[in-house]
């Protein structure tokens, strides 16, 4: 079995929309309806709808959108760019969640052999600019293994608005370089917050996250 994944430039509404928020759109599913027309669910963190309608016409035929405490709940029918065309034509079989972020969308593939692998590459390169190209073999049982792992990498949704928005600032401004150029004091001024409870947050976060990805 090949298991594999690739990054496309994209500049469609979820991609749009995952700028707009700073985050990730994660598409749990798409399913092709005729060519370059999908039907698809997406979520997001986000607490508000201001612009989300703006983005999602560009490219959606039809749309319901839902929003649930800090989740947005996107459903609809949208254009395509020949991704998912691509991967069934190909022989292949993609894998859900599809990411998408600002400027890029994120696929995971699977194929039974070197050769549909080859030929997604060659389809996919006809309409799009791919940005990588990945792909290895796999045992079964390893790909198997590795799909709750996956989901719970990318989803995080088990952090706090609080821990998810400080350890994105912690992230973004250096706080996990070396030399660190953003510590706690500086982050106790942004956020009027005391350095205990700020550990308290950040270290909350990591150890979900850690927990996530060692369990």
């Amino acid at each position: 079995m090949i298991s594999g994944n690739f990054t496309i430039s994209s500049n469609c509404s979820l991609a749009s929309l995952a700028g707009d928020l700073e985050g990730t759109v994660i598409s749990v599913y798409v399913y092709p309806l005729e060519k370059d027309l999908n039907y698809v669910f997406s979520i997001a963190n986000a607490t508000h709808l201001d612009g989300v309608e703006h983005l999602i016409t560009k490219d959606f035929v039809s749309h319901k959108i839902y929003v649930e405490k800090e989740i947005i709940m996107i459903q609809g029918v949208k254009h395509g760019h020949g991704v998912m065309s691509s991967i069934i034509e190909s022989g292949s079989i993609p894998i859900f969640p599809i990411l998408a972020r600002d400027g890029l969308e994120i696929f995971n593939f699977v194929s039974l052999s070197d050769r549909s692998s080859g030929k997604l590459q060659e389809f996919l390169e006809k309409r799009n600019h791919t940005e990588d190209f990945f792909y290895d073999k796999v045992r079964g049982n390893e790909f198997v293994s590795g799909v709750p792992k996956r989901w719970g990498i990318l989803t995080s949704m088990n952090l706090t608005s609080t821990e998810r928005n400080l350890i994105k600032t912690a992230y973004k401004h250096g706080f996990f370089e070396w030399p660190r150029t953003y510590d706690l004091e500086l982050m106790r001024k942004d956020y009027n917050l005391s350095k205990p409870t700020l550990l308290y947050h950040l270290r909350n976060a990591e150890r979900k996250i850690m927990k996530t990805i060692f369990d």
